[in-house]
């Protein structure tokens, strides 16, 4: 087989040859990844900032939130089989370099006048397949 680098930050392996599936599986397993969710109608890999935790403009790390959605949904039952596959971003700058909008739900962390941390919610974004 082979893989590739996806836009979703993520690293995808490609028709692996089935007698190494065991290995690989085991690999992922030794350094806590899985293959679970990982392709077809379910809630992808949640996606931040490239930058974040070292972004000189996010109001927050958007990590913490995006492992948090992570744990909540990884073996949801209600997630695992969606009409569509499901992407969800999170970003906590203004600068958006997540793409929130295209996202099936983006949440953009801010502050607001009183300086009280919340989210901008985002919903129904996409590019289809041909945008």
């Amino acid at each position: 087989g082979y893989g590739h680098f996806t836009t979703r930050q993520n690293i995808q392996f490609n028709w692996p040859a089935l007698v190494d599936v065991p290995d690989i599986l085991a690999e992922l397993a030794d350094v806590g990844m899985h293959a679970i969710q990982t392709s077809g109608n379910c809630i992808r890999n949640i996606t931040s900032d490239p930058f974040a935790g070292a972004a000189a403009d996010e109001v927050d790390d958007p990590r913490i939130f995006s492992e948090a959605i992570r744990q909540w949904s990884t073996l949801h039952p209600e997630f695992s089989f969606l009409p569509r596959k499901f992407k969800i971003a999170v970003t906590a700058s203004d600068n958006d370099r997540t793409a929130a909008r295209v996202h099936d739900i983006g949440l953009r962390l801010h502050r607001n006048d009183k300086g009280e941390r919340g989210f901008e919610v985002i919903v129904g974004g996409g590019l289809g397949r041909t945008p």
